[in-house]
């Protein structure tokens, strides 16, 4: 086990990769050395060293400390389109790739030290994901009359009211276009956060759940997601999308949108 402190693993396994792959990724965007030195706290150098390498061996270096890569490539890929406006952002998302690491999930649940399950870490986890969501083309198209929801409960969860979701809908505005009516709230969604929780109990990891209209699902093959559906009497019959990778879950649905829109 990796002896180092909390915020020691994150400045010392976690950040460095997190700058080497934005390095890469704004580099290729057409940024200067001299520009990226000063927005990501090191030397011109070390910005040649970082760029000198593929991004995706990046990636590979934090799936070797147990950050799923899908997960690991969406935080980084929405850095590298934030950083530049929001310098903050290179802690929160090191931040929120420490809490996906094995370092992580083998500490206490309740550890006070470890920088990366705070509320606003599990906030901007969110946001990350539902800001991807929604800019899906043809997300309308498998969206549910009723509406629809993003719930996320990250492992350990032991109640709906630490399940992340929106405490309205994700709706369809005429003509094709979907709005995330309400904010991220803990205990914002009832029934796609409940789903969330069963997963994330059942899997011991964090759990992202997304709810479609439920014969978009039928006979499309998908990977990395589970499906559960829930019909009622007289209500339209709505699936859920379930993984514990967010990157994985929005492949899923970027699929079913592809294919009904």
């Amino acid at each position: 086990m990796d002896r180092l402190q909390p915020q020691e693993y994150v400045a010392k396994r976690i950040l460095p990769l997190a700058r080497a792959y934005v390095a890469s990724c704004l580099r290729a965007r057409g940024y200067s050395q001299h520009r990226l030195a000063r927005l990501l706290g090191v030397t011109q150098p070390m910005i040649y060293k970082y760029t000198r390498v593929e991004p995706s061996q990046y990636l590979e270096k934090l799936g070797g400390l147990g950050v799923p890569v899908g997960a690991a490539k969406l935080v980084l890929e929405e850095l590298c389109d934030r950083l530049p406006e929001e310098p903050s952002m290179l802690a929160v998302a090191a931040n929120i790739l420490a809490h996906e690491s094995s370092y992580c999930s083998r500490r206490p649940r309740e550890c006070s030290m470890v920088l990366c399950r705070g509320k606003t870490l599990i906030e901007e986890a969110y946001w990350i994901v539902l800001r991807r969501l929604l800019s899906t083309p043809g997300l309308h198209s498998i969206i549910p009359e009723v509406g629809s929801n993003l719930a996320y409960a990250p492992k350990g969860a032991e109640s709906l009211g630490e399940v992340m979701g929106l405490d309205g809908r994700i709706i369809r505005v005429r003509p094709n276009r979907v709005l995330a009516a309400g904010r991220p709230v803990p205990g914002g969604s009832t029934h796609t956060g409940r789903v969330a929780l069963k997963y994330a109990r059942q899997w011991g990891s964090d759990a992202w759940a997304f709810a479609v209209r439920a014969p978009v699902v039928a006979r499309v093959p998908l990977e990395g997601v589970a499906l559960e559906t829930e019909e009622g009497e007289g209500r339209e019959p709505v699936a859920y999308l379930v993984s514990s990778d967010p990157q994985a879950l929005l492949e899923a649905v970027r699929r079913l949108a592809l294919l009904h829109v």
